[in-house]
This record gives structure tokens, sequence and C-alpha cells, in this order.
């Protein structure tokens, strides 16, 4: 807006004249053009129509004599008008008999005349009526007018009537007159547009000049505080010079009387919106500004101006700080005053002001005797200060606590513990499988689950016990002082973990879906000495992570034995990182012997040997591998070396009985998405032949990812690389899937192996093994084979393929690559031991 009344008038009104005068003309040549156009209009109707009556004269009697070239003469000299747009003679009918366009003789009008109307046509045809339209869309006139026909093969009858149809375009006229219209009134423009710029000219030399020097000279005024007077104005721009410079004398005298008020206005325009007020100590009256009035809801006349309307409106709780802060800068102690307390508003809510003042007038004693403060609302401030301090202490999700909230709460219930001497519990909840919501239904539904978890826990809890949102799907609740004894406290904190479990069991609505969770929970009791919220929190956490390795759906409470646990997997996992680093880890092949004793090929497998702990079983260290993530280095690590093995042993002259060299691979490793690409790259770089190559992959993988891991396998089938089940039986719906897997061998696992001689269910699942396997034309190879009862029990059922220590220990690469070389191009031989 400001703007705006900033824009010259030398520009605005001749702007406005003009735009006026343009307006003005494009309104009478709109009439003018409009009155015309229905004159027009008139005139081209009286016209059609007259043409139409001749036609109908002039054709009846050319018909009626069956005279066609005369009625086609006379169509054709009335269609000569560039304006006639279709002419037709139609029958009764409706069909051309003839038209201004020789292509629609004897087509039915209403498939070349757009549009046709059938009623007009019947009226024209059966009750002898001309039928007159007007379409203005189009600018278009049509007539159906009647026509007598001559009698058809010489009939008794009476003559036919048929119908002209005349279409007539003022599309072009219209134009025409539109254009006749605008030039009529050019040169009217033109005149009173010479005239309007010479009022423009006399108006900028007779006002806006003079106007633009007074200003000037305002400008001036401000500068230096003296109008200057010029006498270059005439009639009332003089007059109003005179009255600008008699203005600047009276400015002049009442300047002194400003100055006294300069202070307090300075300081209430420097505070922008807030709110004045201007305290003379001596008589004890006090102004108030009327934005300090509007800020508490009052109008100007509602508040007085004693000192009290302020003191009572102060919240009673901060009455005393605030006047204290006041008196002590009345009493010189600091420079400024500055309190933030509440104000009570005309409708009884407080607002929250920040008070700041300074003394500005000092009485002859030396004792102040004036002071000016102002008022600044900070109620949305003060509000967004707690809405920061909540977010800063709870989850933006749930809404409940979170980790920070968690560990001060836990600090306090930890010394009240100590001094009541009464055991409390800690419960790390975590929810199963809660990623799988999150992959199927999306991260938002997600949420609105863990809200919904939330809410549950909330109803489950007593009012003094706590619950919070600690990350992911992870919830900790506080329950304080649930017993003197431990023994009572941990019961009571299992009754109330199972509680949780069935609420949490009971099924969930989401999206019009049912969703059913579990959790697991770790209980982790207090005080313990010298423990912190932060340990005791961990060993919550522990106790968790062993219920998700029991299965899912468990309840665990903390022992010094899982930390132990704990303690020596990541220790395991920092010495697993160094022995990657220093090349401690060795490959082993164990034989892989047919029926016959003959060795067709090794598996590979991983060996550690510590400098300090000597030989480290892999059982002990593949998990820890697991968790940390080195089981991908050390995957990779081992089908480079068995590659690399595979290379040697083909430039040796590899016997054609042995067939292949079986690498483990893990489920983590197989789930990479690079994984094929990995195998390819190494089996070019080796180039190994690709069907020496067979990769063991466990059931586990096949649950969860099914489909990519066929389309993997199939890959890999591809360029002729084996693959094996390993395990196979152990895992979960077994024989579901293995119609549709591109594999090549199964493994029974040696846990079925190991009693087979005395265990009946054993023989049988081996059993069914070895003969679907056999109907699916797949290996079978039975791992963990010590014995020769077990042996010649595998043979009988059909198995040709064995492993174990009855034919021999793991070995180096060196030791096996000797007895699998001892004899070239002879097969080597394994003897049972």
């Amino acid at each position: 807006m400001n703007s705006i009344r900033q824009w010259s008038l030398a520009s605005v009104i001749p702007a406005l004249l003009f735009t006026f005068f343009f307006l003005l003309q494009a309104i009478f040549i709109s009439l003018d053009y409009g009155n015309d156009k229905a004159r027009l209009l008139q005139d081209s109707r009286l016209e059609v129509l007259g043409k139409v009556n001749r036609l109908q004269q002039s054709l009846s009697d050319a018909l009626m004599r069956h005279d066609n070239a005369v009625a086609e003469r006379e169509l054709t000299l009335a269609a000569l008008d560039i304006n006639v747009q279709d002419l037709l003679v139609l029958d009764e009918n409706a069909e051309v008999l003839l038209a201004n366009k020789m292509s629609w003789k004897y087509m039915f009008a209403s498939s070349v005349v757009e549009p046709f109307e059938w009623d007009s046509f019947y009226q024209a045809r059966d009750k002898n009526r001309l039928a007159y339209h007007y379409d203005e869309t189009k600018e278009q006139i049509r007539v159906y007018a009647p026509l007598q026909l001559a009698r058809k093969d010489h009939s008794l009858k009476r003559n036919n009537t048929g119908s002209i149809y005349f279409s007539y375009s003022l599309a072009k006229p219209f134009e025409n007159l539109f254009i006749n219209t605008v030039k009529k009134s050019v040169k009217t423009t033109l005149v009173v547009l010479l005239a309007m710029v010479i009022l423009t000219l006399l108006m900028l030399k007779m006002i806006i000049h003079p106007l633009n020097r007074l200003v000037k000279s305002a400008h001036k005024f401000e500068a230096d505080g003296e109008f200057h007077y010029h006498r270059h104005g005439q009639g009332e721009i003089g007059l109003l010079q005179s009255a600008f410079a008699e203005m600047s004398h009276k400015m002049q005298v009442n300047f002194q009387q400003l100055r006294e008020s300069e202070q307090r206005w300075h300081y209430a325009l420097s505070g922008a919106r807030d709110g004045v007020w201007d305290w003379n100590i001596e008589t004890g009256k006090v102004f108030f500004s009327p934005r300090w009035k509007e800020m508490l809801g009052y109008s100007e006349d509602e508040i007085g101006t004693d000192i009290e309307e302020l003191e009572y409106r102060i919240h009673p709780e901060e009455l005393e700080a605030a006047f204290g802060a006041l008196n002590y800068h009345l009493q010189g102690k600091t420079p400024f005053y500055e309190h933030i307390h509440q104000l009570r508003c005309k409708d009884g809510t407080y607002c929250w002001v920040l008070d700041r003042g300074k003394v500005i007038e000092w009485a002859e004693n030396g004792q102040p005797s004036r002071i000016i403060a102002t008022h600044t609302d900070i109620t949305e401030y003060r509000e967004a200060q707690e809405t920061v301090a909540f977010q800063a202490f709870h989850d933006e999700i749930t809404q409940l606590p979170n980790r920070r909230k968690l560990l001060e709460t836990m600090s306090l219930e930890l010394q009240r513990a100590k001094q009541s001497k009464q055991f409390g519990g800690l419960l790390f909840v975590d929810l199963d499988k809660f990623k799988q919501v999150n992959d199927i239904h999306g991260h938002g539904a997600g949420d609105l689950l863990l809200k919904m978890v939330g809410n549950r826990l909330k109803q489950t809890i007593a009012s003094i016990d706590f619950i919070a949102r600690l990350s992911g799907d992870e919830f900790a609740i506080i329950l304080p002082q649930l017993s003197s004894r431990r023994d009572k406290a941990a019961e009571k904190a299992m009754n109330f973990a199972q509680e949780v479990s069935q609420r949490i069991s009971s099924p969930f609505v989401l999206q019009g879906q049912r969703i059913n969770l579990t959790c697991t929970t770790g209980i982790s009791l207090f005080p313990e000495d010298g423990l912190l919220p932060t340990e005791l929190l961990r060993q919550a956490d522990i106790a968790m992570f062993h219920g998700k390795d029991d299965g899912r759906e468990a309840i665990h409470f903390f022992s010094d034995e899982m930390e132990s646990k704990v303690q020596r997997n990541h220790s395991l996992q920092q010495m697993l990182r160094l022995a990657l680093e220093q090349d401690e880890m060795k490959m082993f092949l164990q034989p892989k012997v047919d029926n016959k004793g003959n060795m067709v090929g090794c598996e590979a497998l991983l060996r550690w040997q510590q400098p300090q702990r000597g030989w480290i079983s892999p059982e002990e260290f593949v998990p820890a591998a697991e968790d940390s993530g080195l089981i991908l280095e050390l995957g990779q690590w081992v089908l480079e070396q068995s590659c690399s093995v595979l290379q040697q042993w083909q430039k040796s002259g590899l016997n054609d009985r042995f067939s292949t060299l079986s690498v483990n691979v893990s489920p983590k490793q197989f789930q990479q998405r690079n994984f094929v690409a990995d195998v390819k790259a190494l089996v070019a770089k080796y180039q190994v032949q690709p069907g020496l190559l067979e990769l063991e992959i466990t059931e586990s993988i096949l649950v969860t990812q099914l489909e990519q891991a066929v389309e993997k396998i199939k890959e890999l089938r591809a360029i002729g690389i084996r693959f094996a089940i390993d395990d196979f039986g152990t895992g979960y719906s077994s024989m579901s899937y293995l119609s549709t897997l591109p594999i090549t061998a199964l493994k029974i696992d040696r846990s079925f192996v190991e009693n087979l001689e005395t265990e009946v269910s054993q023989q049988a699942i081996v059993s069914a093994i070895i003969a679907m396997a056999d109907h699916l034309d797949l290996d079978v190879i039975a791992e963990g084979v010590e014995n020769v009862a077990q042996l010649s029990y595998l043979k009988s059922k059909g198995c040709h393929l064995f492993q174990g220590y009855l034919f021999g220990k793991a070995l180096s690469i060196e030791e096996f690559s000797q007895q699998l070389f001892t004899s070239v191009g002879q097969p080597c031989k394994v003897k049972p031991i």
C-alpha cells in the first residue's frame, strides 16, 4: 500500500485519464456495434425470407413441370451469394433432390447438414409453414420452407410436399460491420486523445510541478527545520505554500513542548508492538499506553492511572519477585529492571510478559522520580519453550517419555529405592518382527501401530509406574517399590511382564486389517550397589536379547552369566577383526566320498588359530561374526580361497571323478545385492570351471526371501554353478519349495545321522529324504558319518555320497592337495577309518 501511495501524480492522473477514455471508447464501440449488428440481422432476415419466397415460387413451378434444368438454374443463381452456405431441395423423406453442392444429391439431409432440425422439416412439409432459426453461436440463419413437388409415377394423389433448406452465414457481414464501426471511431479517438495530451501538459505545468517543489521544500524543512518559501504557485497552490510556511513557524514554537515527551514516545516506538507504562514515582501516577491495555484485553478508558492497576494484575505467586526486581533497580543495584511474570487479562486468563525498564529522571535528592518500562508479550514464546521442553523429553510419535526422560526418572527411582529399601524392576519390551509391518503396510501405518501399542501399555501401568519409548519398536517400563524382598519383587515384575505380553498379543485393527504382535521382555531388578541408570537399562536390554535368542515371545531376567556372555561375544568380535587383518584364518577341506570310497569332492571349512587361545571353534566365532557383520568379509575370503584352490588343481590336472568343492554361504552374504556379481567375478578372475563350485545355503534363506533366492540361484545355475541345501530337514516347510528350486543336492543334517542305527524316527526321516531326492533327481550327501553301521544303513537306502570322520578329518589345503594328487590319473581312494 505504501508503494502505491508513493506513485507520482504526474503518471497516475494521465494513466487514469487515458485508461478511462479507452474504456469508455471500447464501451461506445461495443454499443454501436451491437446496434448495427441487430439492424444487420433484421435486414438479413428479411433478405433471406425474400430469397426463400422467390425460390418457393420458381422452384415449385419448375419442379411441377418436371423441368429440372430450370430448377437447377434457379438454385444456382440463388447460391451465388457468398453468404449462402447450404441450399437444398428436399423431397417428402428429406432426401436431397437438388443442392448447391452436387455431391449431396440423392443423399439424406440429416447426413450432410449439421444440425438438421427434423421438427422444422416436418413443420414445413406437413403444416405448410415456414420455420426460421437464427444460431447465435454459429452466426447463421436457417430456413425450412414448404415446396410443392410433382406427383410420382402419374399417381392420382395430390401433389407431394417437400422442403427448401436454406442456411445463410452472417459471419463475414458481422466481421465487416465490426471493422467499419472501429474505423468510424478512430477519427473521434484521435481528436479526443490530442485534447487529453494538451490537458495533461497544462496540468503538469500548473499543478504537478509546483506540488513537487512544495514537496522538496517540506523535505528541506525536515532536514534543517526551516521552510523555504517559493512564490511559483498560482491560485490554490500559492495559498498552500503560504499555509506550509505558517505551519513551520508554529511547529518551531511547539518543538519545546514535544521535547518533554520525546523520551517516552521514543522508547515506546523502539519497543514496536510492546506496551508502555510510565510511572512518575513522586506523584504516584502511571501512564499506560493503549497497546499495554490492548494486550490485556482492555479498552482505553477501562484502566486508571494508579500503580495498583499494575500491582494487582501480576500473578500472586510472582508479585513479590517482580517488585523485588523493580526495587533492586530503583536502589541502583542493577542497571536495568527486567523480570518475566504473568499478567491477568480482562477475561481472567494470564499472559506471559517480559517487563523491562529504566529510571530516566531523578529528584534533587538523587532519588529516582520517573521510570519507563515496556511489556513484551512472550506467551507464544513460553508455549514454544514448553513445547520444546516436552519434545526434548518425549517421543514424537507416541508422546511417551523418551530415553532421556527415562534415565532421569530412573536416577530418582534408584535413590528412592535405596532410601525405602524397596526393590523395583525395569522392563525392556521389544516388539517381535515389527519390521514386517513397516515393509507390508508402510512406515505411516507402523507409526500408527506404535501409538496403539503405547496406548495399551499406558492402560496397563499404575499411576506410580513409568513407561517410555526408547527407539524403533522398543519400550521401557519402570515398576518402582514392588517389594522389600527381591524374590517377591521378581515375581511381581514377572506377572506384570506377562500381562504386558498378553495385552500386546491381543490383535490390533490397522487400516481395516487384523495385526497380531508379540513381544520379548527383559527384566532387571534394582537397586544394585553402584549401578547407574544406563547400566540398568543395558542389563534389561541384554536380558531381552537373550529372550530373542530363545525364539521370541520370552521373558528373561538379567543374570551375571548373560553379561559374561555379552562380554565374551564383544571380546570375540574385537579379536575377529584383528584376525582378519593379521591373516589368522585358515581354510581346511573335508573329503566327500561316494559309496565305493572314491573321493569325489570336498567341503571348505573355516578354522581360526588365535595366537593366545589356540584353535577357536567355528560354533563360537561364526555367531559373533554374524552379529558384527564380519561374516560378509569371512564369506568373501572363503569364496576367493576356494576359487584360487580350484584354479591350482585345474592346472595340476584334476581327476575326472572330482566333481565339486562345496562352500557354505551365510544368509547375510547371500542376501547382499551384489552377491551374484561377486561370485561371477571370482569365477572369471580365477578361470574356474563353474561346475566345480558348489554353494551350500540353509533353509532359512528360502523361508524369508524365496522369490529373490530363486532368481539368484537361477542366475548362477545358468553359468554352471551347483547349489546344495545344507542341514536339510531342520528348517521350516522343507518339502514345499524343492520343486521350484534349481538346486542339485540335499545334505542330510548330522543330527539325523548321529543315532541312525538305534533311533527308528531318524531312520524314517533319512529314508524319506533319500527317496524324495531320488524322485527329484537330486544328489544326497549324508553329513557326520562316523561309523560303519551308519554307512551301511545309508547305502542300503540308496545314499551315494558321504562326509564324516569315518573317512577322515578336515585337512589343510596342502595336505588335502597332496592326498588328492597321490596318483595322477587314478581315482583317489579313501578307506573308512
